[in-house]
């Protein structure tokens, strides 16, 4: 029987085709891992679906020590009823520093001068509320209407 061998262009074929699935695989993972969804995970310990699109981004600036006022926007197509693992109060509450989760959303919102229509209409809001020790806090408002989440976190 006669071996078959792969010519010289054969064998820099595979080559390139192997170097561009692990590439892509390389890509895909990497913008996968650095999803906000996951920071949301790792500093909060509150997991949400990684299946949005993001609307709004800001926040304060790069700091030293990471404290600061992050805002973020996220549009799940489709989705009305987030999370039911999660516990959703749809009154509000007081933070650390201000009478009404609203309040401290706004005071923080303002200091990163987001614009109004950017912001969630408070009336049609779930929220989560969560501190940490060093004072740090995170407002998660789930807007059903609109299949938004607004994500607000004060870190100090």
């Amino acid at each position: 029987m006669h071996k078959r061998t792969l010519t010289k262009q054969q064998k820099f074929g595979i080559i390139i085709a192997s170097v561009a699935v692990i590439l892509i695989y390389l890509v895909l993972g990497w913008t996968e891992s650095n999803k906000y969804c996951h920071t949301i995970t790792s500093n909060w310990g509150i997991t949400v679906p990684n299946t949005y699109k993001e609307m709004v981004s800001m926040d304060s600036g790069a700091s030293f020590h990471g404290d600061g006022i992050r805002y973020h926007v996220f549009y799940y197509k489709g989705v009305t009823n987030f999370s039911e693992d999660l516990k959703w109060a749809f009154n509000e509450g007081e933070t650390l520093s201000h009478k009404t989760y609203s309040e401290a959303s706004e005071e923080w919102l303002d200091a990163i001068l987001v614009p109004a229509e950017k912001r969630p209409n408070y009336e049609k809001v779930a929220y989560i509320y969560k501190c940490q020790n060093d004072g740090s806090e995170l407002i998660l408002m789930w807007e059903s209407g609109t299949s938004r989440l607004y994500i607000v976190e004060s870190f100090q």
